[in-house]
């Protein structure tokens, strides 16, 4: 069986790289503890709370970076605002996490499908040619 790809994204926080990822059951674990789909914490209008920023990135951190505890992430985020990088720059980091994931997509994959095929028919007609 092949290897799946992992995409992550690289968080660099001070002199080190974090690589955060949100695999499908760290998505499972993450609604649990959450309540509800993270996805759709995502669409409501008044932005994420404390509680869910930690959760998501807790569970981000823990498949690629072992040894993140609750405590530590809040120590993390604490680095984080020391940097001058806050609620806000928490809010693209989730967002990059989620689109290194694929989850949040702005192409389908058969959108993608269809470009490769195009494409791969030019190249053809242009051989003939």
């Amino acid at each position: 069986m092949n290897a799946i790809p992992m995409n992550c994204y690289e968080l660099t926080v001070g002199e080190r790289t974090l690589k955060l990822r949100l695999s499908v059951g760290q998505m499972a674990q993450l609604e649990k503890m959450l309540g509800e789909n993270p996805l759709m914490l995502l669409t409501k209008d008044e932005p994420l709370t404390f509680e869910e920023i930690t959760a998501y990135f807790y569970a981000a951190l823990r498949e690629q970076e072992q040894g993140y505890t609750m405590e530590k992430v809040y120590a993390l985020l604490d680095e984080l605002l020391a940097q001058g990088r806050g609620f806000m720059d928490w809010n693209e980091i989730i967002g990059g996490v989620l689109e290194a994931g694929g989850y949040l997509n702005s192409k389908s994959a058969q959108d993608e499908d269809s470009e490769k095929n195009a494409q791969a028919q030019d190249e053809t007609s242009q051989a003939k040619v």
